[in-house]
């Protein structure tokens, strides 16, 4: 199933850009929801605004592709090393599992140690957007 749904992404690009911007959209949005609005305590409110981000960076893709697509992949990528780390190390809670332990009253803020993992992610974000777009800028001047 997934070489199928990646063979797609590769023949149609546009395609397979607007998921990917889409996933890192929704990804960007339940980070943010969880980082800084989490005081709303309502799982409607998580998923239209992780879903409004998504969808937002869905529709850039159309206009922005290369720009758009780097800001996702980068995203993605960041998001996925530093969950996998705090899997391992601990402290760094899935943002769903985190959003129903809010609703619960299990816990009543975010523990400062997400926002150091948010803090690497963010910094591999930034890592990951600067090489992409060296090596876009190399093969526009090849190009």
């Amino acid at each position: 199933m997934g070489l199928g749904v990646g063979f797609i992404f590769v023949k149609y690009r546009k395609i397979g850009a607007f998921c990917l911007a889409t996933w890192g959209g929704f990804s960007i949005g339940i980070l943010m929801y969880n980082a800084f609005i989490y005081k709303l305590n309502s799982v409607i409110a998580l998923w239209c605004f992780a879903a409004g981000i998504g969808i937002l960076y869905g529709v850039l893709i159309l206009f922005f592709f290369d720009h758009v697509l780097i800001h996702a992949t980068a995203f993605i990528g960041s998001f996925t090393f530093t969950f996998g780390i705090g899997m391992v190390a601990g402290k760094y809670p899935n943002p769903f599992t985190l959003d129903q332990m809010i609703d619960n009253g299990q816990i009543t803020s975010i523990d400062p140690i997400f926002y150091a993992y948010l803090g690497g992610n963010i910094v591999l974000y930034a890592i990951g957007c600067l090489y992409q777009y060296k090596v876009l800028r190399l093969k526009r001047e090849l190009d």
